[in-house]
């Protein structure tokens, strides 16, 4: 019998509301607020070109690729509060290190390089992981809820350090995301420590959820990188992040070179947060009550659509890029955590879906080059977005390709004799095939 969420919310609450402050305040959402918000203001001070301003994309995402397997490793033997909570309260130091460096760009690129290093315990690996043992019957709701706080952090930075940068400068806000980091890391670690076990305690069910013990079963990660879905999603999602992430660092720099006051500025980069938190909770529910590969590729078509409206229709159409943001942004964690907890399940949940996010990583990294080079090249923006919108419907095609859904065991017992969810046997793992 599946259990309700209202249920597993009342054991695990502290779980879910750690993992959106974790999330909102963690290194994807203040380093991207760090290059969308500051980038002209840095340029104006220091004369650095967009794609040359874009490099700490590149910086943040191939650091964070190569930290995402060793934070899945450390996040599947110890627990996550300490792992989560001690990376935020680093993150802050490097963000205070930023607000002092000079015109050096490569000093600039490697500080960015090792506040990545010393975060990337504040990064999606714990958070998807305990959300997804701990709600293991309403797993997609869950995941979306969770992501509520890159939205509320997508509405609320804006507010306060776009007018912030416009009246002090870059170093206020750098300064402003290190005290938000040092706010939140001990309401993180209390959140996530209450009722916490070390994961692989052999009376513990699972690290937080009682029943089974989810943390054991699953695939092992050879056998889960043998998978037809593994290949899949490691084509799929790397597509999504290559189209969005660089319209999503070059969107206020767009609006603000079409002439649109800091107020609108602001009021856009909020309106992408709203969309955010909007599409992902929506979508969380949809996850859990239809198939999630249609689901997935719907969102995906829409963010399409949505970014063609905005390559062609200037200022008039800036709404509809804040929608496209909103509805892809985030997918790399709620979406791809998702479908890694239902194809591979939790025994080795940490490794593989850290492997996952590493490529994912690479292509957010890339995509502000690839837009920064575009406009710097052309003057426009517009082949870069027509291009993204592209990609963006290749992987809502091949999202319908994906293979059915295996689900976990609900009830304790021996795993079963199972087989991959494209039918391969693999051996007993604990995830039995849909009849």
């Amino acid at each position: 019998m599946s259990t309700s969420f209202g249920e597993e919310l009342s054991r695990n609450w502290n779980v879910l509301l750690g993992s959106i402050i974790g999330g909102g305040c963690g290194i994807i959402p203040l380093a991207a607020a760090a290059g969308a918000m500051f980038m002209r203001s840095i340029q104006a001070d220091f004369g650095w070109t967009r794609t040359e301003l874009s490099l700490s994309s590149v910086v943040l995402g191939v650091v964070l690729a190569g930290m995402a397997p060793l934070v899945g490793v450390l996040v599947d033997r110890y627990r996550t509060s300490w792992i989560a909570g001690g990376s935020m309260v680093l993150m802050a130091g490097g963000w205070v290190a930023l607000s002092l460096v000079g015109n050096n760009l490569g000093l600039y690129l490697a500080l960015f390089a090792v506040t990545t290093v010393i975060a990337a315990g504040a990064s999606a690996v714990p958070f998807a992981r305990a959300v997804s043992i701990a709600f293991p019957g309403n797993r997609g709701k869950a995941l979306g809820l969770a992501m509520i706080g890159n939205g509320v952090s997508g509405v609320l930075l804006p507010l306060y350090i776009v007018p912030l940068v416009a009246a002090d400068g870059w170093r206020s806000g750098f300064r402003a995301l290190a005290l938000v980091a040092v706010v939140a890391a001990p309401i993180v670690f209390g959140l996530l420590r209450k009722g916490e076990r070390k994961p692989g305690v052999a009376d513990a069910a699972a690290a937080f959820s009682p029943g089974p013990d989810l943390a054991t079963v699953g695939m092992t990660v050879r056998q889960a990188i043998a998978s037809r879905p593994f290949r899949m999603l490691l084509v799929i999602f790397p597509l999504v992040t290559l189209s969005f992430a660089g319209l999503q660092m070059h969107f206020l720099a767009m609006l603000g070179d079409a002439g649109l006051s800091a107020q609108w500025v602001a009021w856009y980069a909020s309106s992408m947060g709203i969309a955010l938190t909007v599409t992902r909770v929506i979508s969380g529910y949809l996850l859990d009550a239809f198939p999630a590969q249609r689901v997935c590729a719907i969102i995906m078509g829409l963010g399409a659509a949505s970014v063609l409206v905005f390559a062609f229709s200037g200022t008039a159409g800036s709404v509809f890029g804040a929608i496209a943001i909103g509805l892809v942004s985030g997918a790399e964690i709620d979406m791809l955590g998702y479908f890694a907890s239902k194809y591979f399940g939790f025994a080795s949940y940490g490794r593989v879906y850290g492997m996952l996010w590493s490529t994912i990583l690479l292509t957010t990294a890339v995509s502000p080059i690839l837009y920064g080079l575009v406009k710097d090249g052309t003057g426009s923006y517009t082949p870069a977005l027509v291009a993204g919108a592209a990609l963006l419907g290749v992987a809502s095609l091949l999202l319908l390709r994906m293979a059915r859904i295996p689900y976990l065991p609900t009830t304790s017992g021996p795993p079963a004799p199972v087989g991959r969810s494209d039918g391969t046997p693999i051996g007993t793992v604990g995830i039995a095939p849909v009849a």
